[in-house]
């Protein structure tokens, strides 16, 4: 109870810049959709690595596969093949090879695959394949001024670390938290739990009242923070009816809904 009342308390008592600071302790970040876009869809990147290798792949076939071939892989392994001992690496191996083989009914060998599949394994250890969302650095800049705890929780592999140093980012965050290397994916309630748990050794001070993540999906990212008694930010363009009547279906609160980081950035101090 008195953390609680200490967290509810922040934003009436303390003041940065001459005006109120927002009442999070703990601020915690999806990467895919919400820090980061890719530079180049992925069907597309997908089509033209494997040209490379002599092997022709219209983006619309591997659109149209990678979806399930993905689910269905997640399915067989879970958490990037970390469940079931294979690795990450072999995972996107088969990943990349199940989506290629189906979107050229296999008319090539599995040795050309391979080769593309290592490729991409590599292309996307770093930042050259993705741009930093608009209004990022200045949302980070802010928060890391207020003295924020600053985290990021990623369903992804080891690559992440890679990513953010290749961009910069890493000088944000007081921890990186991938699925992969913590065993556990979003939206299970455990992850948010560890990710509390770091934040402690850094202030003690700090709640699931005071913790707020930021991600674009509704499932991993919304209601798993919310059933991990946090609080969401969620990122959606284009809000049409459509949308907005699933967010109502699915308990997300309006108020947390937000366009782009600049516009939570904007709106962080009131929420």
């Amino acid at each position: 109870m008195l953390k609680k009342q200490f967290c509810d308390q922040l934003f009436f008592v303390e003041v940065y810049v001459g005006r109120a600071m927002h009442r999070f302790r703990l601020v915690t970040f999806d990467v895919i959709g919400t820090l980061l876009n890719f530079r180049t869809p992925p069907p597309t990147f997908y089509s033209e690595a494997a040209s490379l290798f002599g092997i022709k792949a219209q983006p619309s076939n591997i659109a149209s596969v990678f979806l399930s071939e993905y689910e269905k892989q997640s399915s067989l392994h879970p958490n990037f093949g970390q469940q079931t001992g294979i690795g990450w690496k072999k995972w996107w191996n088969q990943l990349v090879v199940e989506v290629l083989e189906k979107a050229t009914n296999s008319q090539y060998s599995r040795t050309k695959y391979d080769s593309v599949a290592e490729y991409l394994i590599t292309a996307y250890k770093d930042g050259e394949q993705y741009n930093v969302a608009d209004g990022a650095q200045d949302l980070l800049s802010y928060l890391q001024q207020t003295n924020t705890i600053l985290g990021i929780i990623s369903n992804y592999d080891e690559r992440l670390h890679c990513v953010l140093n290749s961009l910069d980012l890493n000088k944000y965050f007081n921890f990186v938290l991938t699925s992969y290397e913590a065993g556990i994916e979003k939206p299970s309630t455990k992850i948010f739990e560890k990710a509390l748990d770091l934040a402690m050794k850094i202030d003690s001070n700090v709640s699931p009242t005071c913790a707020l993540h930021i991600g674009d999906k509704i499932e991993t990212d919304y209601q798993g923070a919310t059933k991990a008694q946090w609080k969401c930010a969620l990122l959606k363009k284009n809000k049409d009816e459509l949308l907005i009547k699933r967010l109502q279906k699915d308990g997300v609160l309006t108020n947390y809904v937000f366009n782009d980081l600049s516009e939570l950035k904007a709106r962080l101090p009131h929420i």
